[in-house]
């Protein structure tokens, strides 16, 4: 099937982006991504950790793409925001190494660690835990799946394609689309509302 996408410039794909064209938007990091990837990880210099953060780079651009503004070209404005989101990463790791954690499962940390981003409050790590569990069960089978397989099973990109059967590419487009109905869930649950 032709990519209808696939003549238009960066700047009508961000226009097309700014009235919620997921497709457009898809393109959009289809053209970018390796760019992306490649100087967050010169950044991070850690693939797991380069893919969290490319991946919620993703989510935020997504978000905040009706703020851009094209003085620059779209991966520079995204790259921004994965510079900012390494170092307040960075500063939540310095301060965890002098806070003693509560005892959560270590491969359920990055999936608690999210639900709390969505919904800026403090719980208790189990009680989160059971509470976001709950939201998976919400979720349709591809996104339960992929979001188990990342979050809890902490499998990479390669490990999940290789385990579902899917493109990379698809794998991280599920993810994508997975974390933002995650979100979604979690921000408009009253029992995650309850504890703000």
């Amino acid at each position: 099937m032709k990519n209808k996408y696939l003549p238009l410039s960066e700047k009508k794909l961000i226009s097309l982006c700014k009235k919620e064209d997921t497709e457009a938007f898809d393109e959009l990091i289809s053209r970018n991504k390796e760019k992306m990837y490649n100087w967050i990880l010169s950044k991070a210099r850690d693939e797991h950790w380069a893919e969290e953060i490319f991946q919620r780079t993703l989510i935020k651009s997504w978000r905040y793409i009706k703020t851009f503004k094209g003085g620059s070209s779209y991966s520079t404005w995204a790259n921004s925001i994965s510079r900012n989101l390494v170092i307040d990463d960075f500063r939540k790791k310095q301060r965890s190494k002098e806070q003693s954690l509560e005892t959560v499962p270590e491969n359920s940390r990055q999936w608690i660690d999210f639900c709390q981003q969505a919904v800026s409050f403090q719980m208790e790590g189990r009680e989160l835990l059971k509470l976001t569990r709950n939201c998976l069960d919400r979720l349709s089978d591809n996104h339960k799946e992929i979001l188990k397989s990342y979050y809890f099973d902490d499998l990479s990109y390669k490990e999940i394609s290789k385990k579902t059967g899917c493109s990379i590419g698809t794998v991280m487009s599920r993810l994508f689309y997975a974390k933002k109905r995650a979100k979604k869930i979690i921000q408009t649950d009253k029992n995650f509302k309850d504890f703000k």
